[in-house]
């Protein structure tokens, strides 16, 4: 398994959109639809309710996005709701802003509120066993990607792949690097780090262990995304 590093593909502002549009599902060409049921082995991370952002999305310099973006749902966007592993796997990597402020930004811990797209949403709120959860940062950090936990596929046609998760508030407190968990499994909650305009979304990609990166979409039982060129 390759060291963690940047995702160079995701590094950057996290929409190219302007303040003006105010839904962020525009950024897409098309809204993927539900075309089946993930395949076997493989659960769904999350809601499949808003999808904000697919494989061949076009983002600022010509670069396709790669992954897919998963928008919360429920109040508040989602914020705090739970995010679960898409399949048995080995956790290889969690990067926090507590542990690397310069890398997954600053933690907001100010009170009150902050605003995104034009919504009001709390920065932090209670959660059970993870206590008081700060659901943003105030910058990206060099990283852009805010808590980022990173897999090791052990089951399904994606064994030995990469699976990378971004922007979540937290990791569940009693997970460790090297901890096995299950498909289905609970592994952190929905937020809003190294998200500085859009709203709250999860970040998925994953990557084969030669370093290509696969379309997720399928995997969980969306369409596949259309090949477009960008233009730089």
């Amino acid at each position: 398994m390759p060291a963690a590093t940047p995702d160079r593909e995701h590094s950057g502002p996290d929409s190219p959109l302007g303040p003006e549009d105010d839904d962020p599902t525009r950024r897409l060409v098309r809204v993927p639809v539900v075309v089946g049921s993930p395949r076997p082995g493989i659960t769904l991370p999350y809601s499949l309710d808003r999808v904000y952002g697919v494989f061949y999305d076009c983002r600022r310099g010509g670069r396709h996005h790669r992954g897919l973006d998963l928008g919360g749902v429920g109040p508040d966007f989602g914020l705090g709701t739970p995010v679960r592993a898409m399949v048995r796997s080995r956790i290889t990597f969690i990067g926090t802003p507590e542990s690397d402020p310069r890398q997954f930004g600053r933690r907001d811990t100010r009170p009150g509120t902050v605003e995104r797209r034009g919504r009001e949403l709390p920065r932090s709120g209670w959660h059970g066993p993870y206590g008081e959860v700060f659901y943003f940062t105030r910058d990206y950090g060099s990283w852009h990607a805010g808590v980022t936990v990173i897999f090791e596929a052990l089951e399904s046609e994606i064994a030995g792949h990469q699976i990378r998760y971004m922007h979540l508030a937290a990791i569940h407190p009693e997970l460790r690097v090297g901890d096995e968990v299950e498909a289905g499994q609970e592994v952190g909650l929905m937020g809003g780090t190294a998200v500085m305009r859009d709203l709250p979304h999860v970040h998925i990609d994953i990557e084969t262990p030669e370093g290509r990166r696969v379309d997720v979409a399928p995997l969980v039982g969306l369409e596949a995304d259309t090949p477009r060129r960008c233009r730089r």
